[in-house]
């Protein structure tokens, strides 16, 4: 019964951990929209693409996009490296301010 019930209440702990994980990391995505991280990134792909000859066009954006890709998960784990989730929370109520 005791096995029972350490179980539950260590699959209990893992669970809730999980949802503040999943919480966070949806934070730190919605601040990265409000920040215009992904306009920038794709601006400046723009950008890149113009200055590649036709010929090379195709192959470049192929690297460039999984490099964005890359780049943007990166820029997701600093936030949720370097800031808790309070401080995330705090800076998302900044940019949404007047």
């Amino acid at each position: 019964m005791k096995k029972i019930f350490y179980t539950a209440l260590l699959l209990l702990a893992v669970l809730s951990v999980k949802a503040q994980d999943d919480s966070f990391k949806k934070d730190v995505n919605e601040l990265i929209k409000l920040m215009g991280v992904t306009e920038q990134t794709e601006h400046t792909r723009e950008d890149k693409i113009l200055s590649v000859s036709p010929e090379n066009e195709a192959e470049f954006t192929k690297k460039l996009d999984s490099l964005l890709v890359v780049y943007n998960q990166e820029v997701g784990k600093h936030f949720l490296e370097k800031y808790t989730h309070e401080e995330i929370k705090e800076i998302i109520k900044f940019y949404n301010s007047p």
